[in-house]
């Protein structure tokens, strides 16, 4: 959520810093804003797997299940619950 969030950001602000208030469409700014937003993009691709299995093995590790991981699709209410989820304390093993 937060890549995304931040995705979204740093293309926002490309487009009004550089072309101020106008789209960068045309502008000579227009092929390393592409290059940079490409960047961000693969980098989103390549964390988002490992971010949602570590946020899996939290949740197991905090005595939920892995599907719980779900409740992130629930917009504002399910971020709020997965954060309480995951600050509970680590379940004792019974080893």
């Amino acid at each position: 959520m937060v890549l995304i969030f931040g995705c979204l950001l740093l293309f926002g602000l490309a487009t009004y810093v550089v072309g101020q208030g106008e789209p960068i469409t045309g502008t000579p700014w227009e092929p390393f804003f592409q290059f940079l937003f490409v960047i961000y993009f693969i980098f989103f691709i390549g964390s988002f797997v490992p971010f949602l299995s570590c946020q899996v093995r939290r949740i197991r590790d905090a005595s939920g299940r892995g599907l719980w991981i779900l409740l992130g699709l629930i917009p504002y209410a399910g971020g709020l619950a997965l954060t309480v989820i995951t600050l509970y304390p680590t379940r004792k093993s019974l080893k």
